[in-house]
This record gives C-alpha cells, sequence and structure tokens, in this order.
C-alpha cells in the first residue's frame, strides 16, 4: 500500500509543523540558555509516529491505522511548540520578576520608561496563552 493524497499532504504539514517547532525550540533555549526537554522529547514521539506509519506501510497496511498516526505526529509538534513557547515565556515572566523585586521600579523606569507597556504585553502572551485568545 503507498500513502493516499491527503495523507502525503497531512505529512507535508508535519514537515512543515517540525521545522516550525525546532525554530520555536531554537528560540526558547537560546532565551533559556538550556536544553528544552519537553519539546525535544514530543518531536521524538512524533518522529516515532512517523516510523510507525512506515512499517506500517510495509507490513499490515490499514489506512485508519495510518492516519490516526499522523495526525498524532502532527499534534506532537504542536506539543512541541506550545512546550517551547510556554518555557521561554515563564522564564521571561520569572527574569522580570526578579528585576522588579531587585531593583524596583524607582530604577527600573527611569532607565527604561517603556516598562510597563512590557509588562501589560506580558500579560497579553499569558492570556492568549490561558484562554487561547
Amino acid at each position: 500500500m503507498s500513502l493516499t493524497k491527503k495523507q502525503i499532504a497531512v505529512l507535508g504539514s508535519i514537515r512543515e509543523e517540525w521545522n516550525r517547532a525546532e525554530r520555536d525550540i531554537k528560540l526558547a533555549e537560546q532565551v533559556c540558555n538550556e536544553i528544552v526537554f519537553p519539546s525535544i522529547n514530543e518531536l521524538r514521539y512524533g518522529g516515532r509516529r512517523v516510523v510507525e506509519v512506515v512499517h506500517k506501510l510495509l507490513t499490515d497496511a490499514n489506512e485508519h491505522e495510518i492516519d490516526g498516526l499522523l495526525a498524532d505526529a502532527r499534534f506532537d509538534c504542536h506539543r512541541a511548540r506550545h512546550d517551547a513557547i510556554d518555557t521561554a515565556v515563564s522564564k521571561i515572566a520569572i527574569t522580570i520578576d526578579i528585576m522588579v523585586e531587585k531593583l524596583k521600579y524607582d530604577a527600573i523606569l527611569p532607565a527604561f520608561p517603556e516598562f510597563p507597556l512590557l509588562i501589560n504585553q506580558g500579560a497579553d502572551v499569558d492570556k492568549e496563552i490561558i484562554y487561547g485568545g
């Protein structure tokens, strides 16, 4: 059995999502200065599902099972991106909290008058993460 046109399209979207996830993971690693293991694990799970697709194609192909594995692999890529974004946003928020605690607003605002805007943007990002927009 070979992949259907729909399955080939899904595989293409997995590749796109995988690439997005890798970019977001790299950015999160740069922000956090550490490896984002939850994201890496999600991509690993996605890769495993793609390997299962190949195996099923070569042995006991079941179109429904292949569709499910491809959907799972794409969702694993989404989860990898979300984990990376959550990690980076958390790191930034913690760093800002420490900065405020140690420096106080009296020192921050003269040096960075746009700081309240940054705080508001951070709150908007938090809402987006919590409520999905």
